[in-house]
């Protein structure tokens, strides 16, 4: 399926979400040159109602996941973001969508949503989205080999 085809199929879902790119440490951002899950993103919104915003920072240069285990993957993961910053939002967001390139075992999802919650809950206004949901987006997904598992 084509990144427009599931534009099209889910609409109804996208719309009024923030899109939240897994960001790259700088570091690997300057080895790769971009981070392709912010151009997911980017994409996604040009399709859309939604706006992208980069509240998530990477603060730990982690190992890249691609060999590890599910439980060392984890491990790798954990408190790597921080929230960058307050959300600015439109009006009728209603939906936080979490966007990455592979899903493997969602530990980087998981601990990028769990960074947004603790922000959202510890920010002094409320928000409007205070009763936010969280989702997430990949364009593919990966099953870790036997040897590796």
């Amino acid at each position: 399926m084509q990144i427009s085809d599931f534009i099209k199929t889910h609409y109804k879902i996208l719309k009024n979400s923030l899109l939240v790119p897994i960001p790259l440490h700088p570091k690997r951002h300057k080895e790769r040159g971009f981070n392709q899950s912010q151009k997911i993103a980017e994409l996604i919104a040009s399709k859309t109602n939604c706006q992208v915003a980069q509240i998530l920072k990477r603060v730990n240069h982690t190992q890249k996941q691609a060999r590890l285990s599910k439980f060392k993957r984890t491990q790798n993961i954990n408190n790597c973001f921080t929230f960058s910053s307050q959300i600015n939002y439109k009006k009728n967001t209603t939906k936080i969508i979490i966007i990455d390139d592979i899903f493997s075992t969602g530990s980087t999802l998981e601990e990028a949503a769990k960074t947004i919650r603790i922000a959202l809950k510890i920010q002094q206004k409320p928000h409007p989205i205070y009763h936010y949901q969280i989702g997430a987006f990949t364009i593919a997904r990966a099953r870790l080999s036997a040897t590796i598992q």
